[in-house]
Order: C-alpha cells, then sequence, then structure tokens
C-alpha cells in the first residue's frame, strides 16, 4: 500500500518505431518536449506539481505529433528548460515519496522517462515501482467493437459529462488523468486490491538488452550459457 500518488504525463517529439528497442538505439525513440507530474497524499490532497518543457538540443519534432500537442520548436526555445535538472527532480520526488505511478497509456511514460534517463547516463527510477494504467481501465466503458480503450479526453468526458478544457497538454493531463483515478475509487469503481492487480506487459530495457546479450551468447557459446 503506498501513501503517495504521482500522476505523469509525456508530450513527445514523436512515438517510437520499436517499442521494444533500447533505449540506446538514438533513432529509434523520440524525446521528451514537456513533462509533468502531480503528487497527492494519501488524503488525496496535492502537494506538489511540476511542469516543464524541455529545450530543443537538435531533436526534430515529427509534425504528426506537433499537429497534437502544437509545441512547436520557437516555443521551447522561449520555454524550454535543460532536461538534466528536471529529470534529477523526478528522481528526487520518487525517492523521496515511492509513489504509486499513475498515467493514462503510463507504458509511454514508463518508456520515456527511461529513455531520457538513459541519455543522460541515470538509471531506471521505475524499477521497483508500481504502476496504475487509467487507459486499461476504460476498455470497461467502450462501447465501439472497434477499440479497445479510450483516450484520456473521451474518458473524462464519459465520467463526468463534459468535455476537459484542455488535452494534449502534460499538465492538463496529468491532473485530469488524478480526477478519473480518484472518480472511479471514490465511486468503487476501482478499489486498491484492484488497483494492485492490474497487470503491466511492458518490458524494462535492462530485461531487453540482458535476454538479447543472453541470446547472442547462447548461439555463440551454447556449452556455456544455458
Amino acid at each position: 500500500m503506498h501513501n503517495f500518488f504521482l500522476f505523469i504525463d509525456t508530450e513527445t517529439s514523436g512515438l517510437p518505431k520499436n517499442w521494444r528497442a533500447p533505449y540506446s538505439k538514438e533513432n529509434n525513440w523520440p524525446h521528451v518536449l514537456q513533462i509533468a507530474w502531480i503528487i497527492f497524499d494519501e488524503n488525496y490532497d496535492e502537494i506538489k506539481r511540476a511542469n516543464h518543457y524541455i529545450k530543443n538540443d537538435g531533436f526534430i519534432i515529427d509534425k504528426a505529433a506537433q499537429k497534437i500537442h502544437h509545441i512547436t520548436d520557437d516555443f521551447l526555445k522561449i520555454h524550454g528548460e535543460p532536461i538534466e535538472p528536471i529529470m534529477l527532480s523526478l528522481c528526487e520526488d520518487m525517492e523521496r515519496f515511492n509513489p504509486l505511478v499513475i498515467g493514462h497509456f503510463i507504458e509511454l511514460d514508463f518508456h520515456m522517462v527511461n529513455v531520457e534517463l538513459n541519455r543522460l547516463g541515470l538509471e531506471s527510477i521505475f524499477k521497483s515501482s508500481t504502476f496504475y494504467c487509467t487507459m486499461k481501465t476504460s476498455a470497461d466503458y467502450v462501447t465501439n467493437s472497434i477499440i479497445s480503450h479510450l483516450k484520456l479526453d473521451k474518458f473524462y468526458t464519459i465520467l463526468f459529462n463534459e468535455e476537459p478544457e484542455e488535452s494534449h497538454n502534460a499538465l492538463t493531463d496529468a491532473l485530469n488523468t488524478s480526477k478519473i483515478f480518484f472518480h472511479l475509487l471514490q465511486d468503487k469503481k476501482i478499489s486498491i486490491s484492484s488497483i494492485y492487480k492490474q497487470e503491466h506487459t511492458f518490458i524494462k530495457v535492462e530485461e531487453i538488452e540482458r535476454s538479447l546479450f543472453r541470446r547472442i551468447l547462447q548461439k555463440i557459446f551454447p556449452w556455456i550459457i544455458s
């Protein structure tokens, strides 16, 4: 049981080409343009929020992604910050609060935080973390057989009978995710036990790289590695 809840969201320069690729494969993984996290205590009171835009150090923003979040190079030149202090601040909060980490499509945020930490030569902060994904919960509210889960703004609209004021802004999306989570919890649509039973199948990069290295060794030295 966690005493703190951390809601996180990222806006990125695009999507990964291969979700299973090592984080060291630079041209595979996009860059974080905006990251926000909000921390609540066990009484569901907000105790901290952080919202940062990242300085563009030469990466290219995919046009399709830009149409969604409207973050431009010119905007980042004015509002962007160096990424290292931001990621270190997130690391400090993770260590200090040891929170339950919650997001809508948390897999993307999980990978993107790890990607940026890897670029800085830092270790993953999620090795012992527990996650909850509101997107997975949204599957229970899907009425269209063509889709399996709901986008954040659609899920919000269904639960609160109103559209969110803004979407695809990391801070707003993190806040709306927190509203959804606490609404579901207080309305007894989910429970503490069900939160911890939710399964996550995303693969940590160290597992991918270790697995790949093991397969290579098995082919070269089958008598050593079994």
